[in-house]
């Protein structure tokens, strides 16, 4: 797996961000869109994240996938918010698994996965969208029960145009 200097990330997420912006609100499934989530201390981590929002892509999310970078991973949305869950048949990757409700707040989350489960991951509370990233991630960057999910305006305008 190859790891990216903190300067090159930066420059990815940037390049993300404008390509996102230039999209207008235009929202395609798997397209990659720059996401930060911010600690309840208020230390932001930057994602660049796959979009999963239609049925098909939700239920494909990362599964076959064998890697994933430090800073990458899925974003799954949903129209309204309910109880989710998730399991990791066919995903040969151990995953962090947040839930955040339609106000953007982490509200549970499942750390280091065990690849190809079928055991059930349940959100235990409501939740509009749930984070896929990479296993440790939570844990290492201190994502917690309050965290912010922070979707960039031109997602969140199609997102809320679409439901």
């Amino acid at each position: 797996m190859m790891c990216l200097s903190k300067s090159a990330r930066l420059m990815r997420f940037l390049t993300a961000l404008i390509i996102a912006f230039q999209a207008g609100t235009a929202v395609a499934d798997l397209a990659s869109y720059p996401v930060v989530i911010q600690t309840p201390e208020g230390k932001q981590f930057y994602y660049l994240l796959e979009l999963a929002a239609t049925p098909a892509a939700r239920q494909k999310g990362l599964m076959n996938r064998y890697d994933l970078g430090s800073g990458d991973g899925m974003l799954f949305v949903w129209p309204g918010e309910d109880y989710r869950s998730f399991w990791m048949k066919n995903t040969p990757t151990s995953l962090d698994i947040l839930f955040f409700s339609s106000e953007l707040t982490l509200v549970s989350r499942h750390e280091n996965t065990v690849p190809f489960s079928k055991k059930r991951l349940p959100s235990g509370k409501p939740a509009r969208y749930v984070v896929e990233l990479k296993a440790g991630q939570a844990k290492l960057q201190g994502l917690k029960t309050g965290s912010l999910l922070i979707l960039p305006e031109v997602l969140m305008r199609a997102l809320d145009s679409q439901s």
